[in-house]
């Protein structure tokens, strides 16, 4: 019986890392996004704590697929994820939101430390291309950055200002 048990919580754990990480990157998906920020929400309210969001889109990722093929998109896709996470501080969430969106949520940081942040990452990604075996796939990123204001009634508004910024950077 314990041994069921315990091969049962292993399941369980395992099932929960998959509705909350996504399978391509490994990097958290927009739901594991939702069901942390009702929390960090509350902390930013409660006590002020800065939040920050950076939302990053490939540039021109449909010409990636087109020309070297799905397969090389992938693996674009996962190294970027990688570099996000290695770029994240301990208390950060990079997120896949979807397609070649991507996001870091940032608590505990100002917008000025985001900005930089996302300068840092956008000019890491330019200036190293993705090398996939005996492809080498230069990549360029637009990255809109949005701070938690006290205006705000929801983290929706932190992010609508993050892709109206992401989208004038395009």
């Amino acid at each position: 019986c314990l041994g069921t048990q315990l091969r049962l919580i292993e399941q369980l754990d395992a099932m929960s890392r998959m509705a909350r990480t996504d399978a391509l990157t490994n990097v958290y998906n927009r739901h594991y996004l939702y069901e942390q920020i009702e929390d960090i929400w509350c902390l930013w309210r409660d006590q002020a704590c800065p939040i920050a969001f950076v939302s990053l889109d490939i540039d021109h990722f449909k010409q990636v697929n087109d020309v070297h093929g799905h397969d090389a998109g992938d693996g674009v896709l996962r190294v970027l994820a990688q570099r996000l996470r290695h770029s994240c501080r301990p208390q950060d969430h990079a997120v896949r939101m979807g397609g070649e969106e991507f996001g870091i949520l940032m608590t505990e940081t100002t917008v000025d430390h985001a900005v930089d942040a996302a300068r840092r990452l956008r000019r890491d990604l330019a200036e190293h291309p993705v090398a996939l075996g005996d492809l080498t796939i230069p990549i360029t990123a637009s990255i809109g950055v949005a701070q938690s204001e006290p205006g705000d009634r929801s983290f929706e508004d932190v992010l609508k200002r993050a892709d109206r910024a992401l989208y004038f950077a395009k």
